[in-house]
């Protein structure tokens, strides 16, 4: 999505440019636009949304509330020359959280895009305290995972804008 002209006196929210290093431990938000079971319990009235002949399908609520919650971070990977960095948090990251965009507060109070989420653990394992390792049953294996919005990314999503003007 493209907004058509900026808007008058809106500020973007912005990215973390100087790449504020992170630790275990950290605060951090995450701010999700729509996810199953963390919605309040309300009648549900499905909206299916179909693009190219009924082959992908985007289904939503129209009682769905957007959801921010505080989270830590349980591990971080830095940047590397040809991979973002990598953030594991214990945020609850049911189904439809991918692309939830993750926050951090700078030093200054600002609040920067760090990373958006990409997956989680399996939503039988949804609500239960962050679990991972190789013996971590399936059941119990519960985490979020966030893709950095540093250089790497940002490169990208300024080729593309290029491309497309």
């Amino acid at each position: 999505m493209r907004l058509i002209r900026r808007i008058p006196g809106a500020n973007p929210l912005p990215f973390d440019p100087d790449e504020t290093p992170i630790k275990r431990g950290d605060r951090l938000m995450m701010i999700s636009a729509d996810q199953k079971q963390l919605t309040f319990p309300m009648p549900q009235h499905p909206i299916l949304f179909y693009v190219q002949n009924r082959k992908f399908a985007y289904e939503t609520d129209v009682n769905s509330e957007p959801i921010a919650q505080a989270c830590t971070v349980m591990a971080y990977y830095a940047r590397t020359a040809k991979a973002s960095s990598v953030i594991y948090s214990d945020c609850n990251g049911t189904v439809m959280a991918s692309g939830s965009i993750v926050l951090i507060r700078k030093p200054n109070g600002n609040l920067v895009a760090k990373a958006l989420h990409t997956r989680g653990g399996h939503p039988i394992a949804d609500y239960k305290p962050f679990k991972v390792g190789a013996s971590v049953s399936e059941a119990d294996l519960s985490y979020s995972i966030a893709v950095g919005l540093d250089a790497n990314v940002c490169d990208d999503v300024v080729a593309i804008e290029r491309a497309n003007e």
